[in-house]
């Protein structure tokens, strides 16, 4: 921790998340042109500290909220429009939402929006920061999916990468995936899971590690295969 060049540094995760919600906000309004839920954040101790290189934990916390924003204002846009048409495709539906976030002379208002929250607390070996969101949550035959690197949901994407690839306010970055942010917390000694009830909403646990002492998490080699067989001929 002392040697300028290592990135890792003694934090406090408020902070960081204190700029993950105002970055969150700022992109929600420009790209969106109507305010973001309400974001409350509440910290069991204010004044806690960890290990971690500052930017990572940045992109970790404004990934989870950019997705939390996202499924809260299509969940309560569908929710206060009338019944869709069963037969109708859940890209069609995503299409609709975004054409209803048109821009316009003057921000819309998001009155009716549940809000999100963030509560960050304090263990004796660990920190834990639950971002709570009531965006509808997703079915449990799609949560092995959300950490895969491979599978792209097209319905619930598609439409709004396209946008966000036009539109996206400069300096405002793309945020973390989830299975590269478990990848960067498991790293570090901590963790990201998250349970979903589909038809409420989602609540994402990312564990961070205390202790200074911890080494990375280097993936260990299977002892049983033939090292020469990463030998390139």
């Amino acid at each position: 921790l002392h040697d300028e060049k290592n990135l890792v540094t003694r934090i406090s995760p408020k902070s960081v998340a204190e700029r993950a919600v105002r970055d969150a906000k700022i992109y929600c309004e420009q790209l969106y042109n109507r305010p973001a839920p309400e974001i409350e954040l509440i910290a069991t101790d204010p004044t806690v500290t960890t290990t971690h290189i500052e930017e990572h934990l940045h992109s970790i916390l404004y990934g989870l909220l950019k997705k939390s924003i996202r499924t809260t204002m299509q969940h309560s846009s569908l929710a206060h429009s009338s019944l869709p048409d069963p037969s109708s495709s859940r890209r069609s539906l995503l299409s609709s939402f975004i054409s209803s976030l048109a821009p316009s002379q003057s921000l819309k208002s998001t009155v009716g929006v549940p809000p999100i929250s963030i509560l960050i607390a304090q263990g004796a070996q660990d920190i834990t920061i639950k971002i709570s969101d009531r965006g509808g949550g997703m079915p449990m035959s799609a949560m092995n999916d959300s950490w895969s690197y491979f599978v792209y949901d097209e319905a619930e994407e598609a439409h709004v990468e396209e946008k966000e690839q036009a539109e996206r306010p400069f300096g405002s970055g793309v945020g973390m995936s989830l299975p590269a942010a478990r990848v960067i917390a498991r790293y570090f000694g901590g963790d990201l899971s998250f349970v979903s009830m589909e038809g409420h909403g989602t609540d994402t646990f990312l564990s961070l590690y205390r202790d200074d002492t911890h080494l990375e998490a280097f993936p260990e080699l299977n002892s049983s295969l033939d090292k020469k067989s990463f030998i390139l001929p």
